[in-house]
């Protein structure tokens, strides 16, 4: 069962595509759909019909990846929560095969008052963490939100070994969308 559901806007490019790719790795419990020409109806009908009950929409910016769309399903209906708008990403070279069966999340000190870190550190522990029992391939992983010349960084770590992963990810700003 997946409890996230990762896809691409209808136009997707293949960087677009490798991002969400090995987001589906290092994500726990994260399933890739491939969206082809689904609208938001037929998008809330696959996360019915798969017992999930969230989404997240990777967005084109000039081939590469622009924004992370938060959306829950709600009475059939998928919701927007949020938007992270995307400033690069670095991607493995070649396959990537790097898997996280579980994932902590960890905020700088630094960033601890800072809403926009705050924002995506509640968005990330909701959307990418979840306590199941039932195993998946990979070891125990960090995800470090850090902040370097005004961008958070997403860093994702091996927890036993302290080796960075090789996909990382700069934030410019989080926007909480109405209620």
């Amino acid at each position: 069962m997946a409890s996230l559901l990762l896809t691409t806007s209808r136009r997707t490019k293949p960087g677009i595509a490798a991002f969400v790719k090995h987001m589906t790795r290092v994500v726990p419990y994260a399933t890739r759909v491939q969206r082809g020409k689904s609208g938001l109806k037929e998008l809330a009908a696959e996360m019915e019909r798969r017992g999930t009950d969230k989404l997240i929409i990777v967005q084109n910016h000039k081939g590469n990846p622009g924004k992370l769309v938060y959306c829950e399903l709600s009475e059939g209906m998928l919701r927007f929560r949020a938007v992270a708008t995307i400033k690069g990403v670095v991607l493995p070279k070649g396959n990537g095969k790097e898997e996280c069966s579980s994932l902590r999340v960890e905020l700088d000190e630094e960033l601890k008052e800072d809403p926009h870190a705050l924002n995506l550190h509640s968005l990330i522990q909701e959307y990418f963490v979840e306590d199941m029992f039932h195993p998946v391939a990979g070891g125990p992983c960090i995800l470090r939100i850090q902040k370097d010349d005004g961008l958070l960084i997403l860093i994702f770590l091996d927890r036993e070994t302290g080796r960075t992963l090789p996909l990382s990810v700069k934030i410019s700003s989080v926007e909480l969308l109405e209620q």
